[in-house]
């Protein structure tokens, strides 16, 4: 095994540089698997090798915030180690997750839209979370059911997008 193994990591800052050793060293793999049951690992690492790996990423999964977290750790060493490629980061910006929207020109709220015309624009969700104040409510009137602004209660001020102010 190429990469240093430390007796013990107590800091974010000690994480990144032992998750980044591995990767550069080309031995990482998924923090939550044992590293004695990877296929290869015994080409890789010996036994005690793998132990030791095992305790690190326990001990990354316990530092202060992440108390133990696999699901929604504060420090995420799968999330790290995935950000260290940069093929997948390439794939990720390509990728990017967009939402449609809606504007209200009564009360200016902009909301998700999941009803969108053919006109919608696709805004990438890194743009305009900030902007979303939440979705659109299914409300009721004589004429059925319909998705509208929460707050005007109508659909009748609704614009397909950001700017659309007519």
């Amino acid at each position: 095994m190429t990469t240093n193994l430390p007796a013990s990591i107590n800091t974010i800052e000690e994480a990144k540089a032992f998750l980044t050793e591995l990767h550069k060293n080309g031995e990482s793999y998924h923090p939550e698997d044992d590293a004695n049951e990877l296929i290869g690992s015994s080409e890789l690492w010996t036994r005690e090798e793998g132990e030791q790996l095992n305790k690190l990423m326990e001990d990354i999964y316990n530092l202060e915030g992440n108390n133990g977290n696999h699901a929604n750790p504060v420090f995420d060493p799968c999330e790290f180690l995935l950000e260290l490629d940069p093929e997948y980061r390439a794939m990720v910006e390509a990728d990017e997750e967009t939402v449609n929207v809606c504007h209200c020109n009564n009360c200016g709220g902009v909301f998700y839209d999941d009803n969108p015309s053919d006109e919608s624009i696709d805004y990438p969700l890194s743009e305009v979370k900030d902007k979303v104040s939440g979705s659109l409510e299914l409300l009721e009137d004589e004429g059925g059911f319909f998705k509208g602004c929460p707050s005007c209660k109508t659909d009748g001020c609704l614009m397909d997008n950001l700017h659309d102010n007519k």
